[in-house]
């Protein structure tokens, strides 16, 4: 039996080695896998950091871009809104005028028609701007989108 013992132990013994070595090897393998995956990591994270100049250049660009679209249709508009106050200023004269002649000679049916005939005369002068202005501002504004998806374009083909 004791034979039996010793060699049982020896066995046990051998088991416990190979298990701890096994064990071993194990750990070693995770730490290996663990610190390849850590170095891994950071050298994505430094190519990246390469790239933020360029990522950077292409915002700026992009900022640039959008900064000079909207001054090109706030000064179209701006421009729009100069036309329509002008207009009106040039209208309401003769709205003032045929007042000031209506009051002066209110019981005479020319000057009735005179002042009826100039306001639809203004109405259509006024029409007349308006359309033309905003075609103005239309076109101002499909220039603007016709440039902006020209340059994503652009952007899209040439990354």
């Amino acid at each position: 039996m004791s034979k039996n013992t010793t060699s049982n132990n020896n066995t046990g013994f051998s088991y416990n080695v190979n298990n701890q070595n096994n064990q071993q090897d194990f750990n070693e393998s995770v730490n290996r896998s663990l610190d390849q995956t850590k170095d891994n990591i950071n050298r994505s994270i430094d190519e990246s950091r390469k790239q933020i100049p360029h990522f950077n250049d292409i915002v700026n660009s992009y900022q640039e871009q959008n900064l000079q679209a909207v001054k090109e249709i706030t000064e179209n508009y701006i421009e729009s809104q100069k036309s329509i106050i002008n207009s009106f200023q040039s209208a309401l004269i003769p709205y003032q005028q045929n007042v000031n002649t209506t009051v002066n000679a209110w019981n005479s049916p020319e000057a009735a028609a005179n002042a009826y005939s100039r306001f639809v005369s203004n109405i259509a002068d006024n029409t007349v701007t308006y359309l033309r202005t905003t075609n103005n501002l239309v076109f101002a504004s499909l220039d603007a989108l016709s440039y902006y998806l020209y340059v994503n374009v652009i952007d899209v083909l040439n990354p």
